[in-house]
């Protein structure tokens, strides 16, 4: 056995099948092999429109996989074969269509045969933890089952019989004609994109759909199959696929379980989906519905010795990203009455649609944004390009339907405006753009309009009026979101009495375009300047610690300089020596002091030091000022767009931007929305550019500098303060702010 490595984004071509890419795991596996540079055929017997994801980077093929001919098809030219082709479903189908789980075994006869005759080099076969013997799993409190367990067999009827006898089949493809065979038994995935309803919806799902429909329709009950007290272990989708494509590409031959040793009762699994939901209801068990064993877990020790793999995603955080998609179908489902299909996208990213909808379907996320095609950083048309760039890469990665409003404001007269220069989308991208423009008439009429020519903070009040989402994100044109930040938008979970706050990362502004979107994010996340924003990954304080050893170079970035190191921790270790130098001083001549004492016929000094004086309480609106997370919140603040609504959006001053975005988290906090503030991990790159202004040279700085009308950090601070003790906002806007009443030219792209 071999320890195997990460999965490469720079994976070489070659023709990968995913027999039953239309499925669930399926077409994750799809999407992650597609994101490796690997050329995918996807499988299925199902017609495309019905699949569970469908990308159009992959060779998309409807076949009968349990016949030869079909099979012949589908492997043809192949070089790797992954076998997640199965009729199956979850308990309540798999123990009342025992027959039609085990015809599944021609499928994976005629797949082997086929990869024999072509020459094949891997082959995978998707088991299942139902080839343990039902007897081990009598008990909720199971012990946690061990890849030797199978055996002597007694599976569940039908389908473990299928699997354990599909593993017996690989394994003697294997010894016989020398075919590559690898073979996980999965136990319980589950995430977004599975089937939630019609019957063959597994458990977290089931539970996520149940409680959403008693939400919606204002019934406060759920019923739960058995006694509830059934235990299980659920793997997250993308762990799966993690482990799925390690074990492909090691030498381990025999199978490996793959699942999580998270163990939770059905009862404990509806009380979190709850807690997700904010609602308790009343719980009715039906003895007569399928239940499967009392208890399985997953004994993980083989394929860790083996892969080093363990599962990421805590069952918690998994099953609010799953919670959050199901929501989504469910409601949509009640406010149409319609089915949904699956809809056909780019590379990297899936949704459904309504299929007799008509149109396209609404975005789930607004994105503003206000600039000028002018040089305000240096080049703020390339920035801007990878931003854009950026976005189009992670809405298809995470299946975030979005929107991108730029509001153009004051465009410079001679230049280029920006829809006819920014990045389209293409056809099958789930980002849809669309600029405004505020005319240089319109900004003439602002008293400062000839030293200030964008009014960052007015235009982003334009886009917020004409968002068409109900979420509405508030950032800036020269970002790029990390992954963990695209995951979070696109999944939440989001509380609309919330507002959510991201760090913000800057960087050298170095990205090469040639470099692909994975690429620009991994020189990002090793090039990063300083950090603005809490929490702080680094609790440490640099005067405690050693300077940070210098990261890696990563050979794809040497030939650009590395990033600076923090300049801070040197004058902190000054400051720190010359600290504990005077407390020695400090402590030597007290001491010396004391002896003499002694010596002279006193008393020996009480060197007990005085308690601490108690720290004043803060007033309220000090405390709360003081929690708010403001810095760079111009980059990403986060909230409903009735939340906007509520606070009316920015202060519309005629004033220089800085210190105006604050005073809206100022106002919603005293509205009584609630602060988030996303792990560090889920952060926005700035590409690292001079302000504005610090562009102008000499006596043009000058001049700007003494005209320049601005909020200074003690008006602002005053001015937070009493909106946080008066607790209703700050109300300085007109009736039409944002410009509504104007009509305002629009172009999409």
């Amino acid at each position: 056995m071999v320890r195997v490595g990460p999965i490469s984004s720079r994976a070489v071509s070659r023709l990968v099948v995913v027999a039953g890419g239309g499925g669930f795991i399926g077409g994750h596996l799809v999407r992650s092999l597609l994101a490796s540079g690997a050329t995918v055929r996807a499988v299925d017997l199902k017609p495309p429109g019905e699949w569970q994801q469908r990308f159009e980077g992959a060779h998309n093929r409807q076949l009968d996989l349990s016949t030869l001919a079909g099979c012949r098809e589908a492997l043809r030219d192949a070089d790797e074969v992954y076998n997640l082709a199965s009729d199956m479903g979850g308990m309540g189908f798999i123990e009342r269509n025992r027959a039609l789980c085990m015809l599944s075994v021609l499928i994976n006869t005629h797949l082997l045969m086929a990869a024999r005759e072509q020459g094949v080099s891997r082959y995978f076969f998707a088991s299942s933890a139902c080839v343990y013997p039902v007897t081990l799993q009598t008990r909720p409190d199971v012990t946690p089952l061990a890849e030797d367990d199978a055996y002597p067999a007694q599976p569940e009827d039908g389908y473990g019989w299928e699997k354990l006898y599909g593993e017996r089949l690989c394994r003697s493809f294997f010894e016989d004609f020398g075919l590559a065979t690898r073979v996980a038994r999965y136990h319980n995935v589950y995430g977004p994109f599975g089937t939630w309803m019609g019957g063959r919806e597994k458990a977290p799902s089931a539970i996520c759909r149940k409680v959403a429909e008693a939400m919606l329709s204002g019934r406060h009950e759920i019923e739960i199959w058995g006694t509830g007290r059934q235990t299980r272990s659920f793997l997250w989708i993308d762990d799966c696929i993690e482990g799925t494509r390690g074990l492909v590409r090691s030498d381990v031959a025999e199978p490996l379980n793959l699942g999580s040793e998270e163990l939770v009762t059905i009862d404990e699994l509806v009380t979190i989906v709850e807690d997700l939901a904010g609602i308790r209801l009343e719980r009715r068990y039906d003895m007569k519905a399928p239940q499967g064993v009392m208890g399985r877990n997953s004994d993980n020790t083989r394929i860790r010795r083996a892969l080093g793999w363990s599962p990421k995603t805590p069952l918690r955080d998994g099953i609010a990203r799953t919670w959050s998609w199901v929501y989504d179908q469910v409601e949509a489902q009640e406010r149409r009455g319609r089915p949904t299909a699956a809809f056909d996208l780019g590379a990297g990213a899936s949704t459904a649609v309504d299929i007799r909808s008509g149109g396209e379907e609404a975005p789930s996320l607004s994105i503003v944004v206000a600039s000028r095609n002018d040089a305000h950083g240096g080049d703020i048309g390339r920035r801007m390009r990878f931003f854009i760039n950026g976005l189009l890469q992670q809405t298809r990665r995470v299946g975030l339907r979005a929107e991108l409003v730029v509001v153009e404001w004051n465009p410079p007269e001679g230049a280029p405006r920006l829809h006819e220069v920014l990045p389209r989308p293409a056809a099958h991208d789930l980002l849809r753009i669309r600029t405004i423009t505020v005319p240089r008439e319109v900004h003439g009429r602002f008293r400062h309009g000839d030293t200030i020519p964008l009014y960052q903070m007015i235009a982003k009040n334009v886009g917020i009026r004409r968002a068409g989402a109900d979420r509405v994100l508030c950032t800036n044109v020269d970002l790029l979101f990390s992954d963990a930040l695209a995951d979070f938008l696109a999944r939440g979970p989001f509380d609309s009495r919330a507002f959510y706050r991201a760090n913000r990362c800057d960087v050298p502004d170095e990205l090469d375009p040639g470099w692909s979107v994975p690429a620009q994010l991994d020189f990002c996340a090793g090039h990063i300047l300083r950090r603005l924003g809490g929490p702080q990954p680094d609790v440490e304080p640099w005067r405690d610690r050693e300077p940070p050893p210098e990261p890696p170079r990563d050979p794809r970035f040497s030939h650009i300089r590395p990033a600076p190191r923090n300049p801070s921790w040197r004058y902190a270790a000054y400051l720190r020596a010359i600290n504990l130098l005077l407390r020695g001083a400090e402590t030597s001549h007290r001491n010396f002091q004391n002896v003499m004492r002694v010596a002279l016929g006193g008393a020996p000094p009480d060197d007990t030091p005085p308690p601490p004086p108690p720290r004043p309480e803060l007033p309220p609106e000090e405390a709360a000022y003081r929690a708010l997370d403001m810095d760079a919140c111009g980059d990403f603040t986060l909230m409903s767009k009735a939340a906007w609504m509520d606070i009316h959006g920015h202060a519309e001053l005629d004033l220089y931007s800085i210190h105006v975005d604050s005073l809206a988290l100022c106002s919603a906090h005293s509205l009584g929305y609630r602060q988030v503030t996303l792990p560090p991990e889920a952060c926005a790159y700035h590409l690292d550019h001079p302000s504005g202004w610090m562009t102008l040279r000499g006596v043009e700085r000058l001049r700007f500098l003494e005209r320049r009308p601005g909020l200074d950090f003690e008006t602002f601070r005053q001015v937070a303060l009493e909106i946080l003790r008066g607790g209703s906002g700050l109300k300085v806007n007109p009736s039409d702010w944002g410009l509504l009443d104007e009509p305002l030219e629009e172009h999409p792209l």
